[in-house]
């Protein structure tokens, strides 16, 4: 038997992680979009190389800052194929002085962001590279 019982609010704020999103997968986050609306399910962080093999993929807890998840990726996919990676191009989510500078660090000689913000300038060898990237 299931009861249900209405929960009177009392002004207290539940934070997402004690909140029940799904009585199907109780593992559910909440990924809310900007402005737009807020939805249901996981984030996923894919990385594809030529041919758009799948190189990493990475399920998410929570919503965190695309930001955030860029070096380490890097990091990984140079550990799992022991070799480095030259070129790269990354969804304007990315973008950071920080990342351009520590993914030079890391030996790319290629980094092109979709969206680059204010004085930052994509790293790359030519103009022909960076549109290659773009693309």
């Amino acid at each position: 038997m299931i009861v249900f019982l209405k929960a009177e609010p009392l002004g207290e704020k539940v934070p997402n992680d004690e909140k029940l999103f799904s009585i199907y997968e109780l593992h559910t986050d909440i990924i809310v979009k900007g402005g737009r609306e807020v939805l249901f399910g996981h984030k996923v962080n894919l990385t594809n190389g030529k041919g758009k093999l799948i190189l990493d993929c990475e399920i998410l807890k929570d919503n965190p800052s695309d930001a955030n998840l860029f070096i380490p990726t890097i990091k990984r996919v140079k550990a799992n194929y022991r070799r480095p990676q030259k070129s790269i191009a990354a969804d304007g989510e990315y973008t950071s002085k920080v990342n351009l500078e520590k993914a030079g660090k890391q030996g790319l000689v290629n980094v092109v962001f979709n969206k680059v913000v204010g004085s930052m300038k994509n790293l790359v060898s030519s103009k022909h590279i960076q549109t290659r990237l773009r693309k």
